[in-house]
């Protein structure tokens, strides 16, 4: 063995069969156990056979083992156990314990809230909305039939066709009796021209999507003719005090989408609004109820289909912010270092995160820069986020592009790679891992159907049901499960999770986990010392004691 190069590991040199060199960097032990294993590189001019000798001689100590034998779990996921041991040691005395139980209680009564938001918002603005348009075109002297004001020809006056509607939104909502009221105080001029009052425009209609955004100039050189129409709020609820709840709990844009859809009928159109200068767009028949079988098969294909692009996406991003995102911390002691603070060792800083530091230890003890690595690892997290951003925007052309909130894939989002990082850290056990990918996915499934299935609808709430819901969930599986298997050791630090990935090649636990393991499917369970077989030995029944 030569010198220890210093730091957290040791460098050692030796021989193999065949006469080929090698070079062992083992770290040093730090409890838990936590193995000892080496990287070897055997040498380039010995023959193909001794290196891979050198080779397995390395690894047979490594995560893939043999038939039978226990899986050693690597350094990055015993670091993610090093964080939920402690979160959970921290909650587990008696007041810390009533706190958990009172933090589950608080968020089952946020999710059911949550839930009766949703389905007090879906019913307050999607059904039988449509009666606020009646009630606005008979104010503003319009028919009342919608029919008559789309269709062409004989049928109808196609009115609409070619007009722009200027809808203005009251900001009480009232009675259908104050709202006619309301709306006959402001001047409704057909012709565009204005009036003895300013209309004041919130939202600009049009079943014809290029006359919105025209400037009224040019509408008044073509002929083209301008409907001031006032939309009601009444229908947010019944009684001034449930119109006034129902306005907290939905936008404007959202009640004003929703009236126009169920008030047109199967016509399209295309709404702007004038202060943020949001689009949004709805073809003819968006309304009429398809195939009902069809619909929903094609909900359920699509919903899937969401569901692994958004988790894998998350997955690689909060991977890589976790992997590499810890290569900030050794600039930041170096800075710390040159100022004359020592909070701690650079040995301590490269056995916490071992997939980084040990090689650097390596570029130390043979007294080469490691500001190149460090670079490295932080210009590949910077890339993978510009991706991410990226992503976001493509999938959500992809899967979402009916007409929805600007946020709202930006939440569903969100929302995933929260449960991404829930998964990461927090779900160990096997009831755990059992139950909470499934409920994840019943609650995106249920977003995902209310979104395909709905014209419009409230998916903000249905989205904020779902998260909340989900939080409530996590909380009550780790109080109920993951505390518990703690306690009796089902999870500790040789076996950090109770399912594993069984990996097809021998592999060193140090390093960094491939991308491409996210998706292996558990294969192995974990066991404890005495849980594990002991293999019959001659002359010693049932193997031993």
């Amino acid at each position: 063995p030569a010198a220890a190069p210093g730091g957290g590991a040791r460098l050692v040199r030796g021989r193999v069969g065949g006469g080929s060199r090698c070079e062992a960097l083992i770290p040093r032990s730090r409890g838990r156990g936590a193995p000892q294993v080496c990287a070897r590189q055997a040498s380039s001019r010995s023959p193909p056979s001794s290196q891979v000798r050198a080779t397995r001689a390395c690894s047979s100590r490594g995560s893939g083992g043999g038939a039978g034998q226990q899986p050693a779990a690597m350094e990055f996921e015993q670091s993610m156990y090093r964080v939920h041991e402690r979160t959970l040691s921290s909650a587990s005395g008696e007041s810390a314990s009533r706190g958990c139980r009172a933090l589950e209680r608080c968020l089952a009564l946020v999710a059911v809230v949550a839930v009766a938001a949703a389905v007090w918002g879906h019913g307050a603005v999607v059904s039988g909305s449509g009666d606020c348009v009646v009630v606005a075109m008979r104010a503003a002297g319009l028919p009342d039939a919608i029919a008559e004001l789309t269709a062409d020809g004989a049928e109808g006056t196609g009115l609409l066709r070619s007009a722009v509607l200027h809808l203005s939104v009251l900001a009480e909502p009232g009675t259908a009796a104050e709202t006619e009221a309301a709306a006959a105080v402001i001047v409704s001029d057909s012709a565009g021209g204005g009036g003895a009052v300013p209309f004041p425009t919130a939202y600009e209609f049009a079943v014809t999507g290029s006359l919105v955004g025209v400037p009224q100039a040019v509408r008044d050189a073509r002929g083209l003719p301008t409907l001031n129409v006032t939309l009601p709020l009444y229908c947010r609820g019944q009684s001034g005090g449930d119109a006034w709840l129902t306005s907290m709990l939905v936008s404007d844009d959202t009640a004003v989408i929703n009236q126009l859809m169920q008030g047109l009928g199967g016509a399209g159109g295309f709404l702007r609004n004038v202060a943020t200068q949001e689009v949004w767009g709805w073809p003819e028949q968006a309304t009429v109820p398809g195939n009902y079988v069809g619909d929903r098969a094609a909900a359920l294909a699509s919903s899937l289909v969401a569901f692994m692009v958004l988790s894998g996406t998350t997955a690689i991003m909060v991977r890589t912010f976790m992997a590499s995102g810890v290569s900030v911390m050794f600039p930041l002691w170096w800075c710390l270092n040159r100022m004359g603070g020592r909070v701690i060792s650079h040995t301590v800083l490269s056995m916490s995160y071992p997939w980084i530091g040990v090689h650097m230890e390596v570029l130390r003890a043979r007294q080469r820069p490691i500001a190149p690595l460090v670079a490295a690892h932080l210009l590949g997290l910077l890339l993978v986020y510009l991706m991410y951003e990226a992503v976001q925007a493509s999938f959500s052309f992809w899967f979402f592009g009916k007409s929805s909130p600007m946020g709202f894939g930006i939440a569903l989002f969100a929302m995933m790679m929260a449960w991404e990082y829930a998964a990461m850290v927090f779900v160990r056990c096997k009831a755990s891992i059992t139950l909470f990918p499934r409920l994840t996915l019943s609650l995106f499934l249920a977003v995902m159907f209310y979104f395909y299935l709905t014209p419009y609808g409230v998916v903000m709430l249905a989205v904020n049901a779902a998260f909340w819901t989900s939080m409530w969930a996590l909380v009550r599986l780790v109080r109920v499960f993951e505390m518990p298997a703690l306690r009796r050791g089902d999870v500790a630090g040789d076996r950090p999770r109770a399912l594993m990935n069984r990996l097809p090649m021998p592999s060193v636990p140090w390093a960094l986990p491939g991308l491409w393991t996210l998706f292996l499917p558990l294969n192995v369970r974990s066991l404890s010392l005495y849980e594990r077989e002991v293999p019959a030995r001659e002359g010693v029944a049932g193997g031993g004691g």
